[in-house]
C-alpha cells in the first residue's frame, strides 16, 4: 500500500461495511447514499475495538492540518477534561426543526431526546466518556444518525464539556478557500485535493523572510 510505505508508523485500518453496520453503526451521515461510511466504521472501531485511550480523535481527509503539533498543542491546551472539542457549537433546547435556517434538525429520527445541539465535525476530539455515550445510543437504536446532530446533543444532554477552539476558525463548511493565499500554518476546511493541501504545508518549510540571505 502506498500509504503504509510512506508513513511507516501509522496503522491503516481497512474491513467491510458489514462489520459495523451489523454492530449498529450505519447511518451517520444521511447526506452520502452509501448507508456505511468512513464515520461509522471509525466510530465502530473505537467503542467496540480499540478502547484503551482518554479521547479520540477524529479528522476526515478535507481538514488541512499543519502538522501533528497542531494537534499535540490543542492536547496540551485543553487536557482530558474537555469531552468534544469541534468548529461550532450551537444549541436548541426546545427542538425547533427550523431554528437557524439549519436544514438537518429533521435528522433525530425520534431518537435523540431534547435538549438537541448542533456542531461541525469535520475535525473533532471526543472523550471516552462521550464515546461510552455513542455507544449507548447505537446498543438501544440499532443505529446511529446524523453526527452534527447527534454528538453535540449527547453532550448536551449528559452535561459534558464542549470548546470551540480558536484554531478551527478556518474550518467551515462548503465555503470556498484560495490555495495560494490562506495561512499554512491554521487548520482549514474544506481542501478537498490532497496534493492542494501538500502544497500548502511545503509553504511551512520556506526560510522567513528575516532569514533570507539578501547578499
Amino acid at each position: 500500500m502506498e500509504y503504509k510505505k510512506k508513513y511507516p508508523r501509522l496503522y491503516f485500518l481497512s474491513f467491510d461495511d458489514s462489520v459495523a453496520a451489523i454492530n449498529g453503526f450505519w447511518n451517520s451521515s444521511y447526506i452520502i447514499p452509501k448507508k456505511t461510511i468512513s464515520w461509522d466504521k471509525a466510530l465502530f472501531y473505537f467503542s467496540k475495538t480499540n478502547i484503551d485511550y482518554d479521547y479520540v480523535w477524529y479528522i476526515e481527509d478535507d481538514v488541512y492540518v499543519p502538522s501533528k503539533e497542531s494537534l499535540i498543542n490543542l492536547d496540551l491546551q485543553y487536557g482530558e477534561d474537555v469531552d468534544l472539542l469541534c468548529s461550532s457549537y450551537a444549541l436548541n433546547d426546545e427542538g425547533d426543526v427550523e431554528l437557524d435556517g439549519w436544514v438537518h434538525w429533521n435528522e433525530h429520527d425520534n431518537k435523540v431526546q431534547k435538549p438537541w445541539a448542533r456542531g461541525l465535525q469535520c475535525i473533532c476530539r471526543m472523550s471516552k466518556r462521550l464515546m461510552n455515550k455513542i455507544d449507548e445510543f447505537v446498543t438501544e437504536h440499532k443505529k446511529l444518525v446524523f453526527i452534527e446532530l447527534l454528538f453535540t446533543s449527547l453532550a448536551r444532554r449528559h452535561e459534558m464539556t464542549v470548546a470551540m477552539p480558536l484554531e478551527f476558525a478556518e474550518v467551515d463548511c462548503c465555503r470556498g478557500l484560495d490555495v495560494n493565499t490562506i495561512d499554512p500554518n491554521k487548520i482549514h476546511h474544506p481542501i478537498k485535493d490532497s496534493k492542494d493541501q501538500e502544497m500548502v504545508r511545503k509553504r511551512l518549510e520556506l526560510p522567513a523572510i528575516q532569514d533570507i540571505d539578501e547578499s
